[in-house]
């Protein structure tokens, strides 16, 4: 495990909160991130049960110095949620449809281009 930390490694619990992924590998592996599962989500602006877990888990994450990706923002209420809750990352169909690596790309080169221009 020090390998992986002394290599800057970093690593990503995918699905938290579904099937294997528990919270003892938060204890036992060098873990970076948390991606909450989207099904939790998805569901979070009218379910209240999953808008708490997706808020403790937030605040879970943050005390042990993890980031937190959300999986699965379907829509602009989500986002602000998750906005007012401290979530680190999004992803999801609101913030962008799947693209392809050369769209990726352009959109990538774009926003170097960009910060070099306003850094400037």
């Amino acid at each position: 495990m020090k390998l992986i930390q002394n290599a800057r490694i970093r690593v990503s619990i995918d699905d938290y909160g579904t099937g294997q992924s528990t919270m003892s590998y938060l204890q036992r592996l060098p873990i970076s991130e948390i991606k909450l599962d989207q099904s939790f989500v998805k569901t979070m602006t009218t379910d209240s049960a999953n808008r708490v877990m997706v808020r403790s888990t937030i605040k879970m994450a943050h005390a042990q110095g993890f980031k937190i990706v959300a999986e699965g923002i379907e829509d602009q209420p989500c986002l602000e949620l998750l906005t007012r809750y401290g979530c680190d990352i999004g992803q999801g169909r609101h913030i962008s449809k799947p693209i392809t690596p050369d769209a990726f790309e352009a959109i990538w080169l774009d926003s170097l281009v960009e910060e070099a221009r306003l850094s400037a």
